[in-house]
């Protein structure tokens, strides 16, 4: 009888991939899986595509003291998943922005699709999480004028311009940078477009300042 592919390619992600994100200081099973160092969080999610026949991996960078994306409540350390963190995006090789892994092909077994996997992740996105491994380097992730002028890139992925300038507002007012907490703040309210909603979020950051 043979294997089913999906059960392989899942078999190998448990016993290869896993001790891997151990190893790096990732906590979780299955297809979460978290990290925590100081007031950083990094999460990964193996996610299933509907259709079948493969799978991404998605990554997601928060912080400890930022409200997760779907409520006001701060995330929870032991079980914070990557749709809950404000910056997200997609492991992929190269330039490419998606990818997905499929769980067999012609010239391909499950072993090399998940060999390449490993691969990706450790070669691109290990790397990207250590590029914002600390509060103050997450605090340059996005300047002032990226918003103001327009010219706002998606670092990492997951996040409106106004929902970049809530969350660098609320870091540096975490930091204690008032001046630029302020500026970000006032920054989101003159582009919050359809986001009225967060405009209290903002308001609330300038009269805590």
């Amino acid at each position: 009888m043979t294997a089913d592919p999906k059960k392989v390619f899942y078999g190998l992600l448990r016993d290869e991939f896993a001790p891997k994100l151990r190893e790096l200081g990732f906590k979780g099973s299955g297809s979460n899986f978290r990290r925590i160092r100081g007031e950083v969080i990094n999460t990964i999610n193996i996610q299933g595509n509907k259709y079948g026949g493969s799978s991404a991996v998605n990554l997601g960078l928060h912080l400890t003291f930022l409200p997760v994306t779907w409520a006001d409540q701060l995330p929870d350390p032991k079980n914070v998943k990557e749709v809950e963190c404000v910056f997200r995006r997609r492991l992929a090789p190269g330039r490419r922005s998606d990818y997905w892994w499929k769980y067999t092909g012609i010239f391909n077994s499950p072993s090399k699709k998940v060999s390449h996997l490993i691969d990706t992740y450790l070669t691109i996105g290990e790397p990207e999480f250590s590029r914002f491994d600390t509060v103050e380097k997450m605090v340059n992730m996005i300047a002032l004028s990226d918003i103001r002028f327009g010219n706002y890139i998606k670092v990492f992925g997951g996040v409106t311009e106004v929902g970049a300038a809530l969350t660098m507002a609320r870091i540096h007012a975490h930091l204690g940078n008032n001046s630029e907490a302020r500026a970000f703040a006032n920054a989101g309210l003159e582009n919050l477009g359809r986001a009225i909603a967060l405009k209290t979020k903002f308001i609330e950051i300038l009269e805590s300042l």
